[in-house]
């Protein structure tokens, strides 16, 4: 039964303090109503009499910015002899020409497929046509006939990193299909 009373004392304070909010809400708003105002640095929300306005009322010629009571002073100060004279110290050196690099073409090697008489004639023809995008059926029957005739024959010339990746993939068929390369 105390915890319940706790509870419930709780709860009606919550809901008193949620009721205060909202009358505190409504009751700025109803003060503000059509005027709009701004407090002062040492005054409070609650108090009316201490906001100014910021809009002119009705009766002082309708609502417009009001002007400040309080006087301001502007001046401006040209430097130009300064920034002529910034201009002149701040002249920059000439650009830096960067080296133009040298790139070097990288070594053209030769795929070489080497002849064995164990090969299935259909399955190099297969491979080559697959891995190779300019090889077609005919020329890599071409160059399976020659390989096995002279021993080796030239498949087609590569940049060195393709050469070698063409001849690994041909190692690594299944069954293997013997490649090497040679410098052009």
């Amino acid at each position: 039964e105390i915890e319940e009373k706790e509870k419930h004392k709780l709860k009606k304070m919550v809901r008193l303090g949620l009721i205060a909010s909202l009358i505190a809400v409504y009751s700025a708003l109803s003060i503000v109503g059509t005027d709009a105002f701004a407090m002062g640095p040492s005054q409070s929300v609650g108090s009316p009499a201490f906001m100014t306005r910021l809009y002119m009322s009705k009766s002082e010629g309708g609502p417009a910015i009001a002007k400040p009571q309080v006087q301001t002073k502007t001046s401006t100060v040209t430097k130009q002899a300064e920034k002529v004279k910034q201009k002149q110290e701040t002249k920059g050196a000439d650009p830096v020409q960067r080296k133009k690099k040298d790139f070097e073409e990288p070594p053209v090697m030769k795929l070489m497929l080497i002849g064995d008489d164990s090969y299935d004639s259909t399955h190099v023809v297969l491979r080559l046509t697959s891995l190779l995008e300019e090889v077609d059926e005919d020329m890599a029957l071409t160059i399976l006939e020659q390989a096995q005739n002279s021993g080796e024959a030239m498949v087609g010339k590569y940049p060195q990193e393709y050469a070698e990746l063409y001849k690994e993939q041909l190692i690594r068929s299944e069954p293997i299909i013997y490649a090497d390369l040679a410098e052009d």
